[in-house]
Order: C-alpha cells, then structure tokens, then sequence
C-alpha cells in the first residue's frame, strides 16, 4: 500500500516536473533527480529537494488564492469608495499565486514560461490588470462610482485572464473552454 502510494506520488511529481519544463526519467533515481533538477533550476532556492519545492509551490498557490478570496469580505469597503484594503488584499494574493511556481522553476524559467507565445497575451493582459486596478485604487479625486465601475471591470478582466492564463498549462484545456462555450452559449457569443 505505501508502495503503491509512494509511487503515485512520484508519478504525480514526474509529471508536474513534465508541466514546467524540468525532465525527469523514471530511471533516475532520487538523488540523481534531485541533482538534475537543482542543476535546471535558479540558484534562488538552492539547498531545496524536489518534494520540497512542490510543497512549497502548493502552500504558495493556495495561500495566495485563500488571501484572494479572503479580500472579499474588504469588497463592501470598496463599493463604499474605500477600494485599497480590497485592492491591496486582492492583488497580493493574485501576486503570490502568480509566483508560486517559481519554487517549481525558478525565476528565469518562470518568466519564460510566462511570455511563452501561448500565453504571452494573456501574461501581458493578466500583469497590465492588476497594475491598472492597484493604480486606479491609488489615484485621488476621481468620482467613487467611476472609480467603482473602473475597479469591478478591472477585477473581472483580472480574474478572467488568471483563469485563462492558468488553463494554459493544463493540456487541451483552452480548447476545451472555447468548445463548452460555443456549445452552450454560442447564439450570444
């Protein structure tokens, strides 16, 4: 039983290292991989084994997307015309799940990945959102229902490009999405 458990993990492992761009063989065993791995990835966090960065990517990821969600109990202060706590809040969990997978891959290769060509677009469009909605946020004088309306688009264009730019590293996921929509909603599309 824990064979077969400790085997699907490594499996799970294998093919997460597939996803972000470090191979990894089945042969190998674990100190060779290990060393392989470290040897791929930036010298940010050198002394860290693969199992450990995937912790530390997975604690990353749902820390930030819990910090994300958490914003939204600020979300009444924002359509009251107080939008930083919200803002602040919402944008520092985006950040950090943005980043959690440079414990994956490290900075460089992360910032490859981002500008990838498939996702270039959605990267730049995902980056550009959240500088717009924390520079919105910062600037005095503007009307608070314009700067409401202003903030809600840019949040739900932020929160669609994350998702799209996060369906970008799951295989055939895009194509699904565009399928389910032309399916089920294409007479409005």
């Amino acid at each position: 039983m824990a064979s077969s458990l400790r085997d699907s993990a490594m499996k799970s492992m294998a093919t997460a290292a597939a996803a972000v761009g470090i191979s990894r063989t089945e042969s190998e065993d674990t100190e060779t991989t290990e060393t392989n791995a470290l040897e791929e990835m930036s010298d940010v966090f050198p002394k860290l084994t693969y199992q450990q960065r995937v912790i530390g990517f997975g604690i990353c990821f749902g820390v930030g997307y819990l910090i994300t969600f958490t914003s939204f109990k600020f979300f009444i202060t924002l359509v009251e015309g107080k939008p930083l706590p919200f803002v602040c809040v919402y944008t520092l969990g985006n950040v950090l799940s943005l980043l959690s997978s440079t414990f994956l891959c490290g900075p460089s290769k992360q910032i490859s990945n981002m500008f990838h060509e498939k996702r270039k677009w959605t990267t730049i469009t995902y980056l550009s959102t959240i500088a717009l909605t924390l520079i919105i946020a910062f600037i005095p004088g503007i009307e608070k229902i314009i700067r409401l309306i202003i903030l809600v688009l840019l949040l739900i264009a932020q929160m669609c490009s994350s998702l799209w730019y996060s369906l970008s590293y799951l295989p055939f996921a895009r194509r699904g999405v565009i399928k389910f929509v032309k399916n089920n909603f294409g007479d409005f599309v």
